[in-house]
């Protein structure tokens, strides 16, 4: 390797390791006045293990509890979230990239479907979707199997689990449970932008969620 080579090598890496320097990790704190919920009631918990517990109730059509001064872009939205083994009557995620109460993307999880024996119920664990336009429908039957994807082991679909979303102009990443490879890849569905980020539950579901940490994202206390 030449000199000019080894130069422009060491200039890379300098702009990868200033990028990781200005990708600030924020663990929002879990507190009433920092939640906003639509179609959805809330309740403050404290669990020994997990901390700070946000408790969503169960109602008709989507929910979602919208974090108050939250601008997120690209980085990473990392959380614990718990649902329960019931058929058709669990489905838990985060909202991003939120305009409006409806128009935001979203990655959600099907507990009820981790471990089916199904094959078909099984490749349906884990969904993204952009809203209005690409909801799950749409996309299912457009495009089959491109935007949701199985577990890779066994999760128990009652306890808690781990979530890890990657955003960047290219690629939405999903990891479950601190796997290095990610259960889901895709192109995002709409152009970046700023927008509001929130813990979502789907169609007569309930969830718990803890342990929001936010990396790229520009949180205001007031």
């Amino acid at each position: 390797m030449n000199r000019f080579s080894k130069g422009v090598t060491g200039l890379i890496l300098m702009c990868y390791a200033f990028s990781a320097l200005g990708q600030k990790a924020t663990r929002v704190p879990l507190e009433k006045e920092n939640l906003y919920p639509v179609n959805r009631e809330i309740q403050l918990a404290f669990d020994k293990h997990k901390g700070s517990l946000v408790q969503v109730n169960a109602l008709n059509n989507p929910g979602v509890v919208w974090i108050n001064n939250l601008n997120f872009k690209s980085g990473s939205i990392e959380f614990d979230v718990k649902g329960r083994d019931v058929l058709q009557k669990s489905f838990v995620g985060i909202a991003f990239h939120g305009r409006n109460d409806h128009s935001y993307e979203a990655v959600y999880f099907r507990p009820f479907n981790f471990n089916a024996k199904d094959s078909v119920r099984k490749s349906h664990a884990v969904q993204y979707m952009a809203l209005p336009n690409n909801d799950w429908p749409y996309l299912r039957k457009t495009f089959p199997g491109k935007y949701e994807a199985p577990v890779k082991s066994f999760v128990d679909p009652d306890a808690w689990f781990h979530v890890k979303v990657e955003v960047t102009d290219q690629f939405i990443q999903v990891f479950m449970n601190g796997d290095e490879s990610p259960m889901l890849k895709i192109s995002p569905l709409e152009k970046s932008f700023n927008g509001k980020v929130g813990f979502w539950v789907g169609h007569e579901s309930n969830g718990t969620f803890s342990n929001l940490v936010i990396t790229g994202g520009q949180w205001v206390k007031k």
